[in-house]
């Protein structure tokens, strides 16, 4: 997978790579994500594949703006989950240029599938000391109830 990737030490060309950031969690992913909406970037994350947008089941790539009023676009593939990046291979996402930036937690599993050496990629990432991510993830899972990992018997606890 590592001959799919360019090296640090060339310098970045976003006509002939596609950035891939490696979302980890608790680690400011979410705070890049809204970075790159912010400047207009088509991403592909999770909502792409949301059936209340109808692009979920389609076989084509469709960029579409998920949130009327924004400028950034998302693409209807999911680069999460493994089963979200072989979909995303079958369809060709790299090749057509239309995500400018692929987010995904298994960047091995991602590097392998999404790239080849024809259409090169460029791993980013945001990195933070473990011990303030855990603690990060524990003072959010005191109230995230949207989430499967969600303690409400955490809520009146502290780490002090």
């Amino acid at each position: 997978a590592h001959y799919n990737l360019r090296s640090v030490k060339e310098r970045p060309d976003p006509s002939s790579e596609t950035a891939l950031f490696w979302h980890i969690p608790k680690s400011g992913g979410t705070t890049a994500k809204q970075i790159y909406q912010c400047i207009g970037k088509t991403l592909t994350i999770r909502i792409g594949v949301d059936p209340r947008y109808g692009h979920d089941q389609s076989d084509e790539l469709v960029v579409f703006k998920p949130i009327e009023g924004k400028d950034w676009k998302t693409v209807n593939v999911d680069t999460v989950s493994e089963k979200g990046i072989l979909r995303a291979e079958e369809m060709g996402l790299v090749a057509s240029g239309k995500a400018d930036i692929i987010f995904a937690m298994d960047v091995n599993f991602a590097s392998s599938h999404l790239f080849d050496r024809l259409n090169k990629g460029r791993i980013l990432s945001i990195f933070r000391h473990p011990v303030d991510r855990l603690a990060s993830k524990f003072y959010y899972l005191q109230s995230a109830t949207w989430e499967r990992t969600y303690r409400p018997e955490w809520a009146d606890m502290s780490i002090l």
